[in-house]
Order: structure tokens, then C-alpha cells, then sequence
């Protein structure tokens, strides 16, 4: 009798394995937040972590949001989902704010991410110095860079940026000077908030 039990156990635990790993499946929509409409040509990514991340496969939703990933689930690994916009699709920190962790070797998981707009940033320098800009974003997909710069007044308009739209961004810009530690630096911070698709235009003026 102990020894029956014990095969069925081990029958069980098979079974409950062969549900966990091998080949199986990921598939969902990515909707918009707020209007849940479809999000077509978002990159939705498929990752696997053990010490460290390393990608599995990815592939590009259709009209109606859809996406489907064929894959092998490994024992050891943590296999975690996630989409983007297709333009950053090479960059690894730009993506949804959760990533979705798959317990199962056959899921289906919708994912929500918001829309994208633009922000366009007027620069103008009023002065000769070698003072410069420096932004930073909260949640956005550039977390922070450095705008252009030269040692004499000037106004530029720069190509928009492509930021998450329908929610607030929390956004700073600091004006340093080239070669000055911290103490010399001037920070300013604001709240920007763009429709789907449209363009903000944003006004930074320094010295």
C-alpha cells in the first residue's frame, strides 16, 4: 500500500512538473491604459532570469493588440513578460512599468500600457558661459540626457522625444557648469502632461 501511494505521488509530481516546463506558450493583448483600445506594433518581450536576465524571444503585436510567443520553459528560471513601443524595442529599460511573471508554461497574460506623445524643448541660452542642461524624467522613456551646448547665446528647437502620454510626468531640468562640482548646479522641476499622439512645447531658458 505504501509503495502505491508512493508512485502515485510521484505520478502527481510529474504531472505537476510537465504543467511548469517544457514547451509551452504565452499569449494576450496590450491595451491602452485608460481606453483599453488595442495597442498595435508594441514589442512585447519575453525574459528568463537566473543571476541574470537574458532574452528568450519577442515579437510585435498585430492590429487588434494580439500576440502570441511559442517557448521552452527551463527549471531554474524565472520567466518574466513585458511590452514597449517598437521604436525601443533595442533599449532594455524602456517598458511597461510591471513586468509580468509566468508561473505556468501555458499563459495567457493582457498587458496595459500607456500611450505615447511628444515633447518638444525650445532651448535658449542667454549668455557666453560654460553653462549647460542637463534633464531628467520620472517613469518616462528617456531617464535623463544632456541638451546641446555652446559657449554663446543661442535658441535651438530640439526633435521631439517621445514620452508616455495620459498620465503625469514628473520632469526636472538642472543648468551646471562644465567643470563645477554640484554646489554651482540649479535645479527647476515641473509637471508635464500630453495627449496621445500630440506634442508639448516646453521653454528652457539659462544663462
Amino acid at each position: 500500500m505504501r509503495l502505491r501511494f508512493l508512485g502515485i505521488c510521484s505520478l502527481l509530481l510529474v504531472f505537476m512538473s510537465c504543467e511548469k516546463y517544457g514547451g509551452g506558450y504565452i499569449e494576450g493583448t496590450v491595451v491602452e491604459a485608460e481606453t483599453g483600445l488595442p495597442y498595435k506594433n508594441a514589442v512585447v518581450h519575453l525574459v528568463r532570469y537566473y543571476h541574470f536576465t537574458e532574452d528568450v524571444d519577442s515579437v510585435t503585436t498585430d492590429n487588434a493588440g494580439k500576440y502570441t510567443i511559442v517557448f521552452e520553459k527551463k527549471r531554474g528560471y524565472q520567466y518574466f513578460v513585458y511590452a514597449k513601443p517598437v521604436e525601443f524595442y533595442t533599449d532594455p529599460s524602456f517598458y511597461t512599468e510591471t513586468r509580468i511573471q509566468l508561473e505556468e508554461k501555458n499563459s495567457v497574460r493582457d498587458i496595459t500600457m500607456y500611450p505615447t506623445g511628444y515633447l518638444r524643448i525650445h532651448l535658449s541660452k542667454t549668455s557666453y558661459s560654460s553653462n549647460y542642461v542637463e534633464i531628467s524624467f520620472t517613469d518616462v522613456l528617456y531617464p535623463s540626457f544632456f541638451l546641446p551646448n555652446h559657449h554663446f547665446p543661442f535658441d535651438s528647437i530640439l526633435p521631439p522625444y517621445k514620452i508616455w502620454a495620459q498620465r503625469n510626468i514628473y520632469f526636472s531640468w538642472a543648468q551646471k557648469e562644465q567643470g563645477i562640482p554640484s554646489p554651482n548646479v540649479i535645479m527647476y522641476q515641473d509637471t508635464l502632461f500630453v495627449n496621445k499622439d500630440d506634442t508639448l512645447d516646453y521653454y528652457i531658458s539659462f544663462q
